[in-house]
Order: structure tokens, then sequence, then C-alpha cells
């Protein structure tokens, strides 16, 4: 009975991988590899999102979709020296895909959060929304949601971007985030190399916390307003990186860590700031999380999100 129970168990597994694999007959194909349960795939031509379990690897063509959920995450092999970590809340669909001789063309579309570690595409093209990063030779994390405008940073090598009529190169340790009119490469500190610190190099203002006697500090929130959940605190004396702040003039959004909070304006001193206004009932924070990170993970995140002793609120584990 046991015996018969495991082969019912292996049918099932090969009956959920088998088609997905059978529906890609490209020449050449991305292998993706799932790292944690939350990723879907829907095929070129279907409606249906299929759930893919832990570990599955499959082949991804022209026209295949996939997303990752909340806690998913994945990577996509294109060659053996090239790949993309796929992270929380990013989905990407495969524009073109060929191979001739020794050399690739790879062209994808993206929203959401994702980790190029590449050296050998010749035609490579990711776009976001207002950005496309062609070109890549190094490790290279690439933002692009409703969160905050596209952001690419490199922590080694190059990349070449392209954005609007313009053609850039970002070199090892520098960002570029996307501002109509006004988008320029930065120079950025080698702690954590990602949008957040990007964000708040060219837009933020500084402000001292001052809070009374009573309060160690102001606690960073995921929205506007003490229903929201607690990011974390920013203590008496600390300095605070000021982004924006509500109608009201109640809540400032904050560059904490690795992304964004709120905190209460009266626990800020006075700082003649002359802060972007945005509505009271703003959108709470859509904040990135990795459950139970591997070693190799970790030698990829760590330079672009630092260690995980100073954010457990990215890096969690079970």
């Amino acid at each position: 009975m046991k015996s018969y129970r495991v082969w019912l168990i292996i049918l099932s597994l090969l009956l959920t991988i088998t088609p997905l694999v059978a529906q890609t007959n490209d020449e050449y194909a991305i292998a993706l590899d799932v790292r944690s349960e939350g990723v879907e795939i829907q095929r070129v031509d279907t409606q249906e999102w299929i759930a893919l379990p832990r570990r599955a690897v499959t082949p991804i063509g022209v026209g295949d979709t996939v997303r990752i959920l909340r806690d998913g995450r994945a990577s996509m092999q294109f060659t053996d020296a090239s790949s993309m970590l796929l992270l929380p809340g990013s989905q990407y669909l495969v524009e073109a895909l060929a191979q001739d001789n020794d050399s690739q063309t790879v062209h994808l579309t993206f929203s959401g959060v994702t980790i190029l570690n590449m050296s050998d595409i010749e035609n490579f093209r990711l776009t976001g929304r207002t950005i496309t990063v062609t070109d890549v030779n190094g490790v290279v994390g690439f933002w692009s949601d409703d969160l905050s405008e596209d952001a690419v940073t490199v922590t080694v090598g190059t990349a070449t971007i392209e954005y609007d009529d313009e053609t850039t190169t970002i070199n090892e340790l520098e960002g570029i985030f996307y501002q109509a009119e006004n988008t320029v490469v930065t120079p950025m500190n080698d702690n954590a190399v990602n949008r957040a610190y990007l964000v708040g190099d060219i837009e933020g203002c500084r402000a001292i916390v001052q809070t009374t006697a009573q309060f160690p500090g102001v606690n960073v929130r995921t929205g506007a307003g003490e229903n929201f959940l607690i990011r974390g605190l920013i203590e008496d004396d600390d300095e605070a990186v000021l982004l924006a702040q509500t109608e009201n003039s109640g809540w400032v959004r904050v560059q904490y860590t690795n992304s964004f909070g709120w905190v209460i304006a009266i626990g800020l001193q006075e700082t003649g700031c002359d802060l972007p206004v945005v509505p009271d009932t703003s959108a709470e924070e859509d904040l990135v999380r990795i459950i139970n990170p591997t070693l190799d993970e970790l030698d990829v995140l760590v330079p672009f999100y630092g260690n995980p002793r100073f954010d457990s609120w990215f890096y969690r584990y079970r």
C-alpha cells in the first residue's frame, strides 16, 4: 500500500510538470528554476496560470509569462554564465529568444524587482516601464513597479541603459533613477546598492528625529497612519531621509533601510524641506521579503540589500 501511494505521488507530479515542458519546443529555451513556492507560469496563447512546485525546473520560450507571488522566488538560466534572480512581486514576458551558433538573443519585458548576473549574452534586452537594460556584463539590480520610477544599480561590471531617446553606461557602484528630463548616473555607497538608497540620495531631504522624553524615537510604518504595521524604529537624534508628506502634513514618507515607510511628522525637527504632497490615503508600501534565502542567493542579494543582521524585515527565516 505504501509503495502504491509513492507511485501515485510521482505520477501526479509528472502530470503537473510534463505539459509545461511539452509546450516549449524552441531550439533555445530559458531554464526556469523554482526556488520557493509562489511561482506561476502562463504558457503562450493560454489563459491558465499554472503553479510550479518548489525545485521544479522547466523550459520557457517566446510568449510565456512568469509571475512571482509575494513569497515566491525563482531564477532564469540563460547560459552557464548568465542568469537572473526573480524576486517577489515581479512578472516577466519572453518577447524574443533565439540562438545562432554561440550567440543568443534574449528580449523580455518585466515589472517588479530582479537581479542579473550576466557575461555572455550578446543581444540582451530587459524592458521595464521607462528603462531598458542591455549589454550587461556584471551584476545588476533593476526595479520597475508602481512604488517609484524605474531604477538600475550595478555592483560589479557595467550595463547599458536606454530611456527616452538616450543611451548611457552605468559602471560599478553607480545607479540611475528615471526622472523625466533629469535622469543622471549617480555614484553609490557600497553598503547597499538598491533603489531605496538611490532615491534617498537623489530626492531625499534630511531631518533629525526628535521626540518627547517618553518615546525612544519614531516608528516607521508601512502606511500613513497608526493602523499600519510597524516596519522599524528611527531613534532620537538619528537622521531620517524624507521624500514626501501627506496633504494634512501629519505623515512623512521616508527611505528606511532597503525600502520605504512612513513616520509621524511631529517626531521630526522643523526642517524647511519642500516635500512633494501626496494624498492622505496613499497606498500601503508593498515591501519585498526574502524567505529563507540560500547561501548562493545571499551572495547575490547582500551587495544590493546588505547583511541579514541589519534588516530582519527583508530577510525572513522560518
